[in-house]
């Protein structure tokens, strides 16, 4: 039951508020502008109406399995006294991965004692006061997607933030374009006076909020993955973590295939479960982040 009412007074509401917004924005796009595009007597602008609607569609895909995938995946607690599952399953991998290291691999001297979950946790582990755990590898607590963002599911947040910003520089770009061309053939009035577009003119400009707050906090992430960092790590100015290129950080993040970097599929489990040789040593790198 606790957990229940948490659920629906602390995270509900912003996850609520998240998909709103894009789903809006989904809307004000595809189905009023696109529509209107699709509508259009000259064959041209048709083909471009068609061309964006998948376009932008597989963005908005690509963001709203990103924001599923964090809500979804548990950032990787630190088990506790009573756990029974750690290290076991899919679920888990990166989990037990992670606890070896502390107990046989390099990390054994590095772990620390947290008195409020009264359990050993390796190098890189920090308590959050909000989920009331420690999670491994945390970078932060954010409330936007009710979530820790931690070892395994920092791919998948940093993919939403990146996707989030460039649908909505998408949409503003689009947007403001075709609204200029319109407005120059048939006047402002078409456009201002109509209430439907005083709703995609609102949106725009929710868009533009996104985008400016949005904007260099993607680019922080990929500084932080491209790194092997965490935001923690960063402010705190912590020792490096780097398994000795950018290639090698982004491929213990983001996976070891590249061609999937960008798809909110093949987490972190999956990684340490088909390591290829000679890249790093994944439990090593778990523990301390070195080669």
């Amino acid at each position: 039951m606790g957990k229940l009412r948490t659920f629906l007074l602390e995270k509900l509401p912003w996850i609520v508020t998240v998909l709103g917004i894009i789903c809006w924005t989904y809307y004000c796009h595809v189905l009023v502008m696109d529509a209107d595009l699709l509508t259009s007597k000259n064959g041209g602008v048709v083909v471009l109406g068609v061309v964006d609607v998948v376009c932008f569609t597989t963005i908005f895909v690509l963001t709203v399995s990103s924001y599923y995938q964090i809500l979804s995946t548990s950032p990787g607690y630190v088990p506790l006294p009573e756990d029974v599952e750690a290290g076991g399953g899919q679920a888990s991998h990166a989990v037990g991965v992670m606890m070896q290291a502390m107990s046989t691999g390099p990390g054994q001297d590095r772990k620390t004692f947290c008195t409020k979950c009264n359990v050993d946790r390796p190098d890189r582990a920090h308590h959050c006061k909000l989920c009331k755990r420690c999670v491994l590898k945390m970078d932060h607590h954010c409330p936007w997607v009710g979530n820790c963002v931690g070892l395994r599911n920092h791919k998948f947040f940093a993919l939403f933030i990146w996707y989030t910003t460039v649908l909505a520089l998408y949409n503003i770009v689009a947007i403001s374009i075709w609204g200029a061309q319109r407005s120059a053939a048939e006047g402002s009035d078409s456009l201002w006076g109509n209430p439907s577009w005083q709703v995609v003119w609102a949106n725009v400009i929710v868009s533009g909020i996104f985008e400016l707050s949005l904007f260099g906090f993607s680019w922080y992430h990929c500084w932080l993955l491209s790194h092997n960092m965490t935001t923690l790590e960063s402010l705190n100015r912590d020792k490096s973590h780097s398994l000795g290129s950018i290639f090698n950080n982004l491929s213990f993040n983001l996976g070891h295939h590249p061609g999937l970097w960008c798809l909110p599929c093949w987490g972190i489990d999956d990684c340490l479960k088909t390591a290829p040789g000679g890249n790093y040593n994944p439990v090593s790198a778990l523990a301390s982040g070195t080669p």
